[in-house]
């Protein structure tokens, strides 16, 4: 587990700049990758699997690491701490499945 805490709102904007390229300014899919923030992915990825794939990237699926990104300005350990806490702020505590607020009655 990481020591370094993470920030949504810096995660939204680094998010945007280090990966939107491939999923989207917002990670809801782009042109290379699919969405990183659909609530079902995210029920089904630990905060270390997504912190993994970020440091180390899916060579499978062509998606580099957090030094390859920009090798200019590889991501810091709170660049990625950041994006975890971005990406994980979209988890839904009942994904795929509808809740209404009020059941109907059974008359």
């Amino acid at each position: 587990k990481s020591a370094t805490i993470g920030d949504a709102t810096r995660g939204r904007a680094r998010f945007a700049t280090a990966c939107g390229r491939c999923h989207g300014a917002t990670g809801d899919g782009g042109p290379q990758g699919g969405s990183v923030i659909d609530p079902t992915y995210l029920s089904l990825v630990s905060d270390q699997s997504i912190r993994s794939a970020i440091i180390y990237g899916r060579t499978d699926l062509g998606m580099p690491g957090a030094v390859l990104v920009d090798p200019a300005a590889p991501l810091t350990d709170q660049d990625v701490a950041d994006i975890v806490a971005y990406m994980i702020s979209h988890r839904v505590p009942y994904p795929g499945q509808l809740y209404p607020a009020k059941q109907p009655s059974q008359e």
